[in-house]
């Protein structure tokens, strides 16, 4: 599955791939890279008791909620330099 992509600018043609911010001409994010642990467990929890989820779901959510996740360090600093936000 595919959480985002990236287009180069038209200029782009370094190769090997050594893209930086300034690259990047298009960037789109499907999943939720602002969704800290908190929140993911808040949503699984509330989501459980009112039968939005079913237990099974909420059970494999909790057995990877520690799992390593580029969210923050790595695409949360991309989009903000993307913007222009020093990081």
């Amino acid at each position: 599955m595919n959480q985002g992509m990236v287009r180069f600018s038209p200029s782009f043609n370094k190769q090997p791939l050594e893209a930086t911010l300034k690259d990047i001409h298009i960037f789109t994010v499907q999943g939720h890279p602002e969704f800290t642990q908190p929140i993911v467990d808040g949503l699984v929890e509330q989501r459980a008791s009112s039968g939005v989820i079913d237990a099974e779901a909420a059970a494999d959510a909790k057995r990877r909620q520690f799992w390593q996740n580029d969210g923050v360090p790595v695409v949360g600093k991309a989009i903000w330099g993307i913007l222009g936000v020093p990081v």
